[in-house]
């Protein structure tokens, strides 16, 4: 029997073994973040049909270590509620396969749930020691056909039938899904500052080594966990390929998920926030121009998300536009007017803290460029080497304001 909704979002179920202690309850940080997304058709090894009967797993790495974990689902981005007939939690030694207990999911006690149009969902907790880095799978079964809004990652998929409960599948294939989970969180921690890194695919991390954690967020983290930056810092990634500031694009626009993917964040603490290339790519585009905007609009809508920001008791750090000269939707009109932002960005005052990565990736002889030995050959996504620069260029700034 599905559990009610209701049940569990206030809390009227009985508890079950599985439900953590109290203790675990107190505070509750992100360990992974993956922001929704809409169903886009296409791509490589893509799977375009509905889950049904199908088994789902996908690998996650959390960046914070706890005592207790839950899982969050999403249909936030739904139009039809999203059935889950089961899932489960394993840990996966060395990216493998699950070597340990698998660990069943439940809502509120029950097995599977209903989860309505435009919500959420946190799975009850499960007490279970996890450690920085540590690999986790999610796997969920799918029984009536759903089709989720999720972030689409690669997963794994079984044969027909409930295989949440086993360790190793008697076969799989490997796609390209959209998934229905947005993240995980981690109870027991202490209180990490949580800093969630709100961008495109430029922080999604388009052009790194594929399954190395080669986007600068995750860069980042490593270099804080070798190098032990003072204080304590979780990193999440809440970057979606193609997102726009003020029209949507890969996904909603950022003024309309800041809330969701950056702000509602479990223990979120800063935001740093790289958002505005496509804007200006797409809006001055030489060849398909559409949605235009200048300067003077983005501006305006990173005040929207300071003022938001600020209101929440959250820091908002601005990142410099990086260069795309040669990119295919460049133009002079566009890198005037992300001149003029970076401009406001570096002089305005009024983000808390300010990244310059535009210093850090421009090809010292065309400003207008990227390096080339950081960017992949479209002129517009740096490669594992400039992600490592804008790593370390952040975590430069995370030290400056540590000390």
């Amino acid at each position: 029997m599905l559990a009610v909704l209701a049940s569990v979002l206030l809390g009227a179920c009985a508890p079950v073994t599985q439900q953590a202690s109290p203790e675990h309850e107190a505070r509750w940080t992100a360990a992974w973040v993956s922001a929704p997304s809409p169903f886009l058709p296409g791509g490589r090894d893509a799977w375009l049909e509905p889950f049904t009967d199908v088994t789902v797993r996908q690998v996650l790495r959390v960046d914070a270590s706890g005592s207790a974990v839950r899982v969050r689902f999403t249909n936030e981005l739904g139009s039809e509620a999203l059935h889950i007939g089961a899932a489960s939690l394993a840990r996966v030694p060395g990216g493998g396969d699950i070597a340990g207990p698998v660990t069943p999911l439940a809502f509120g006690g029950e097995r599977g749930v209903r989860i309505p149009p435009g919500a959420m969902l946190l799975s009850d907790p499960v007490p279970l020691a996890v450690s920085r880095f540590d690999d986790l799978a999610v796997t969920v079964f799918f029984e009536a056909a759903t089709r989720p809004t999720g972030h689409r990652h690669r997963v794994a998929l079984s044969p027909e039938g409930d295989f949440t409960n086993v360790p190793v599948w008697p076969a799989r294939t490997t796609v390209r899904g959209a998934t229905a989970i947005s993240g995980i969180e981690v109870s027991g921690a202490g209180a990490p500052r949580v800093l969630v890194a709100f961008g495109d695919s430029i922080t999604e991390g388009a052009g790194a080594t594929p399954g190395a954690h080669g986007d600068w967020p995750a860069r980042l983290s490593r270099r804080i966990a070798r190098r032990d930056l003072p204080g304590e810092w979780v990193i999440v990634n809440a970057g979606i390929s193609g997102n726009r500031l003020l029209h949507d694009g890969g996904s909603q626009n950022g003024l309309a998920r800041f809330a969701r993917d950056a702000l509602s964040v479990a223990g979120v603490t800063d935001i740093v926030v790289l958002l505005g290339i496509n804007d200006l790519g797409v809006a001055w585009s030489p060849t398909e121009p559409r949605d235009v905007v200048d300067a003077d609009d983005l501006v305006l809508a990173y005040r929207q998300l300071i003022d938001r920001a600020e209101l929440q008791g959250v820091r908002l750090y601005g990142a410099t536009i990086l260069p795309y000269k040669g990119a295919v939707y460049f133009s002079p009109a566009g890198e005037a007017a992300r001149t003029g932002v970076n401009a406001w960005i570096r002089e305005g005052g009024a983000f808390d803290g300010i990244i310059d990565l535009d210093a850090v990736m421009r090809d010292p002889e065309d400003p207008e460029r990227l390096r080339p030995d950081y960017e992949i050959g479209d002129s517009l996504h740096p490669n594992d080497a400039g992600y490592g620069a804008m790593a370390a260029a952040v975590e430069a700034f995370l030290r400056s304001i540590d000390d």
